[in-house]
């Protein structure tokens, strides 16, 4: 067939084409406005020193500590999530109403850009629960590090607010409709 062929067929059930694409554009919309229940995302941030309790700054900040702390932070990621971390998280907070293997499933660990800071994300149906459990977390790796790595080189930077309104990550309705 020639490509003129296929034009003629595709004009042809144009009408019916539209229907489709219509009723498939307003199911998806109406499902993710109506049926997925929203999810909310809060962040702590934790910096990642040499040396916590250095008095002098200034030869302290060279390239090398700087490399080597950024390679701790990848240590530091893994290690947060562990069940280790996540069990001392639902022992010292019963408030969240969370066990262990939620948390770690709720939970995501990324470095800043290459940074020495390291932000706690928590995903969860209210931003104030969220915003509970990565403080949780960041609190309770703060109070471990020096246990378990004999250096106390980690501080919250950023607590997150439980009492702030932020809306919703997920879903976003307008992108699954346009996909």
């Amino acid at each position: 067939m020639e490509l003129k062929q296929y034009w003629l067929i595709v004009k042809k059930r144009l009408p019916l084409i539209a229907l489709i694409v219509a009723v498939c554009c307003l199911s998806v919309g109406l499902y993710s406005y109506y049926f997925i229940q929203p999810k909310y995302e809060a962040s702590a941030k934790l910096i990642v020193n040499q040396h916590k309790d250095s008095s002098s700054l200034l030869p302290s900040i060279d390239v090398g500590s700087i490399n080597s702390t950024i390679g701790l932070i990848k240590t530091y990621k893994e290690i947060i999530r562990t069940p280790r971390i996540m069990k001392k998280v639902a022992e010292d907070y019963p408030e969240l109403g969370m066990s262990y293997g939620e948390l770690i499933g709720k939970v995501s660990v990324s470095s800043v850009n290459e940074t020495q800071v390291m932000s706690i994300s928590v995903r969860d149906d209210s931003y104030g629960k969220a915003a509970r459990a990565a403080n949780a977390v960041a609190v309770v790796f703060q109070k471990s590090v020096p246990v378990l790595m004999k250096v106390d080189n980690v501080s919250v930077l950023d607590f997150a607010d439980p009492k702030e309104s932020r809306g919703p990550v997920a879903p976003n309705p307008k992108w699954n409709i346009a996909v």
